[in-house]
C-alpha cells in the first residue's frame, strides 16, 4: 500500500471547535482549506521522512520536518490508533520555517521535497496555518 502527506491550507481560527469526538479522517473531513500539491510527498512510506530529514540535517539544517508532520492535531481530537498522523505548522511558525528551508540546499528527491514543502509555506495567505494528514 502507498501512502502520503495530504497537506491544506488552513484559517486556524476556522478549525472546527467541536472536534474532540472526531477521529482523523472526519478532522480532515471537516478542515475548511485549499488542498495543496504532494507530487513529492506521495506514494512513500515513513521511512522518507527519515530520508528528507537525514538529507537536511547533511546539509546543515536544524530543521526535522516530521516534528512538525508528526505533532498533532492543531485542535483536540479523539484517540487516533496509528493513522492518520496528524501535523501542522502554526501561522506564527509559518515565516520561520520557511525562510529555513530556503536557505537550505538539498539535492535529488529529497531536495525536491524540501521545495515542495517550501512552496506550501509561500502559498499560504496570511493568517493561515498548514495542517497535514498521512495516510
Amino acid at each position: 500500500m502507498s501512502y502520503g502527506v495530504h497537506p491544506y491550507a488552513v484559517r486556524f481560527g476556522r478549525l472546527p471547535h467541536d472536534s474532540a469526538e472526531m477521529s482523523g479522517y472526519e478532522l480532515e473531513d471537516e478542515v475548511d482549506g485549499r488542498f495543496l500539491t504532494n507530487e513529492h510527498w506521495s506514494g512513500m512510506r515513513t521511512d522518507w521522512f527519515d530520508a528528507v530529514d537525514d538529507a537536511l540535517r547533511a546539509a546543515g539544517s536544524e530543521v526535522r520536518l516530521l516534528s512538525f508532520f508528526n505533532r498533532g492535531a492543531p485542535c483536540p481530537v479523539g484517540p487516533t490508533d496509528d493513522f492518520p498522523m496528524i501535523g501542522h505548522v502554526r501561522p506564527d511558525e509559518v515565516e520561520t520555517l520557511r525562510a529555513k528551508l530556503t536557505a537550505v540546499v538539498v539535492s535529488g528527491d529529497e531536495g525536491r521535497a524540501v521545495a515542495e514543502v517550501s512552496s506550501w509555506l509561500q502559498a499560504l495567505e496570511p493568517g493561515e496555518g498548514l495542517v497535514t494528514f498521512y495516510y
